[in-house]
């Protein structure tokens, strides 16, 4: 079989099947009701002088002022701890209908959060956004999520 057009271009370069493409919403109304959540366990935050097993921990952040881990509390004996923030953060692991072109998404959430006078803690990865809330705040905050349309996974 002869593959023509694009199917010979994908086929000589490996890396055109993994672009990710989406396009934008039509609202934010429409991307936050087209998204959905779940709970994705409890994690600490430690700054760290050095990291033994990085695929222990969810997430290893270096910049040229510190080595910042987040994991879940039974992994930070594993870590050269120099301090950790004294919270356990409940993890909302947030899949948008529209990663990477959803104009005022992670805003939407984050001030629906604040006015509740919740702290929050954001990262984005390449396909979710991850929101952390006080452990003892996780079940307000999903109905705030889910006041403001989003469904849980």
């Amino acid at each position: 079989m002869r593959l023509q057009g694009d199917e010979q271009k994908r086929e000589r370069d490996p890396l055109h099947t993994h672009h990710f493409r989406m396009h934008a919403v039509n609202s934010i109304d429409d991307a936050i009701t087209s998204s959905s959540f779940h709970f994705g366990g409890v994690y600490v935050w430690a700054r760290v002088r050095d990291v033994g097993h990085a695929k222990h921990h969810l997430l290893v952040a270096r910049d040229e002022k510190e080595t910042t881990v987040v994991t879940a509390p039974e992994h930070l004996a594993s870590l050269d701890v120099i301090e950790t923030n004294g919270d356990r953060w409940l993890l909302l692991s947030i899949d948008c209908a529209s990663p990477f072109y959803c104009v005022g998404f992670i805003a939407s959430i984050s001030t629906r959060l604040r006015d509740a006078g919740m702290d929050i803690l954001v990262i984005s990865t390449f396909s979710r956004d991850l929101f952390f809330v006080k452990e003892e705040e996780g079940e307000r905050a999903a109905e705030l999520l889910q006041g403001m349309g989003m469904r849980v996974k």
